[in-house]
């Protein structure tokens, strides 16, 4: 039987897909509810956004050889030149290899102490009262831990710039991505001239932290340099500049955009914000917390794991299809582009109850077993699962517990939040919260 093609947008979204800017993560939901789980977007000359689980796996897992990089991410090599997040094949996989050690579980746990003295660094500024941007907040606090982790510097002083500097490169790249007209990258178009700005502002930052670096063999960089030169393949300077570039950008935006979900989500939703109160005094009472702590900090995990459904940082990637083939029971040619996305297969009343519900309890009893494999995905997956996911949560658990234990933070009245999909989904704006003190809770048995 001859396949056919997926169904397309009909003329009354194309208009507004085109203009949606900020808003691409509504309008895929929007698409995927009208015409099923594939459809194809006329905002791209060969688009298909897939939205069941199935196919997201055949793309990730089953048949991944067949998909490569969204010409999105490879058509800025200004910014990611030949980085893990943009290299295919032997050259990924040896990037790979020479990374993951400094990824590992006992790594991670030695991670910990850098993790909770920035955190504490961070709540210590705080007192009842303030009135903080927490989004802000946050993406400080992910930069100076970040900073520590890879290069061993503390960034303290330079903050704001090197902040600045990251979010400017990934807003210009996300506006590039996604103009209507694509421009080679020396084509002196505003978008590009944008860009090549934004990063020689951050690269001049960067060599700054460079310059004081203190870590050595034991921060990441250190880890991944010394692979690299076992191998017989020294890390060249532009090389360097790729992979801080990348690990970055994973570990300041999206962390801090999942943080600041979180803490809106806890001040929605009173229950789920006391038990944490309550699981934090029980589990770190008045100690430093240890990387012991984070098992044991079994609620906070699924309050994480809740708002990274719901929000995720991460709402929607693609993958570029090297050889015609099936998606969905349709016909997919060659050269198409793939989209995937977070927010709307992870909003399906298929695979969640009562999906636009907050309930970090539907994750107890092993939810993650009966779920179809990609029906969740904040961190994609496959070959290229993000290969700081578990460094990820282990920050944000710390962090959600450690705030939820000294302080609760809540939207001052009046305050309307909303979502843009830029490079991350993010709160428009900012999110001002006013910041309390928690009230100490006795603790309740376990259930």
């Amino acid at each position: 039987m001859r396949l056919g093609r997926p169904p397309a947008l009909g003329p009354r979204i194309a208009g507004p897909l085109v203009r949606a800017r900020g808003r691409w993560h509504r309008l895929f939901a929007e698409c995927a509810a009208k015409y099923g789980d594939t459809v194809r977007l006329t905002r791209y000359p060969v688009g298909v956004l897939v939205a069941n689980p199935r196919d997201v796996e055949e793309v990730l897992l089953t048949n991944h050889r067949n998909f490569t990089k969204h010409f999105a991410i490879r058509r800025n090599r200004t910014v990611f030149g030949g980085s893990l997040m943009v290299s295919e094949g032997e050259e990924w996989l040896g990037q790979r290899r020479r990374a993951q050690p400094a990824f590992s579980r006992s790594r991670v746990a030695s991670y910990v102490p850098i993790i909770v003295e920035e955190t504490e660094r961070m709540l210590s500024g705080w007192k009842a009262g303030d009135r903080r941007d927490v989004h802000e907040e946050a993406e400080d606090l992910a930069l100076a831990i970040v900073a520590r982790l890879l290069l061993g510097a503390d960034t303290k002083g330079e903050d704001r710039a090197l902040g600045a500097g990251m979010r400017d490169v990934m807003d210009a790249f996300a506006r590039r991505s996604h103009a209507h007209l694509f421009f080679p990258e020396g084509t002196p178009f505003p978008a590009n001239l944008r860009l090549r700005r934004a990063v020689g502002r951050l690269e001049a930052v960067m060599a700054g932290a460079l310059a004081r670096r203190t870590g050595g063999e034991d921060d990441i960089l250190g880890q991944i340099e010394g692979a690299a030169l076992a191998a017989g393949r020294p890390l060249s300077d532009r090389e360097r500049w790729e992979l801080l570039l990348t690990l970055f950008q994973a570990g300041q935006h999206t962390t801090a955009a999942a943080l600041a979900w979180t803490w809106l989500l806890l001040d929605r939703h009173p229950d789920a914000r006391e038990a944490l109160e309550r699981e934090a005094e029980e589990v770190l009472g008045d100690r430093v917390p240890a990387a012991d702590d984070v098992a044991r900090l079994s609620w906070a995990e699924a309050v994480v794991r809740e708002s990274l459904r719901l929000y995720p940082p991460v709402w929607s990637f693609g993958r570029h299809a090297v050889d015609a083939c099936e998606l969905g029971g349709y016909r997919i040619p060659a050269a198409a582009t793939i989209l995937m996305s977070q927010w709307v297969v992870h909003r399906d009343a298929r695979w969640f109850d009562d999906p636009e519900e907050f309930r970090p309890a539907r994750w107890n009893g092993g939810l993650s077993d009966r779920l179809p494999r990609y029906a969740y995905f904040p961190f994609a997956g496959g070959p290229r699962l993000c290969i700081g996911e578990s460094l990820a949560l282990t920050e944000m658990v710390l962090i959600v517990a450690m705030t939820a234990r000294r302080f609760r933070l809540a939207v001052p009245a009046g305050h309307e939040v909303s979502e843009e999909a830029a490079f991350t989904l993010r709160p428009r704006g900012g999110l001002p919260m006013r910041v309390e003190t928690a009230t100490r809770k006795e603790v309740a048995p376990r259930r």
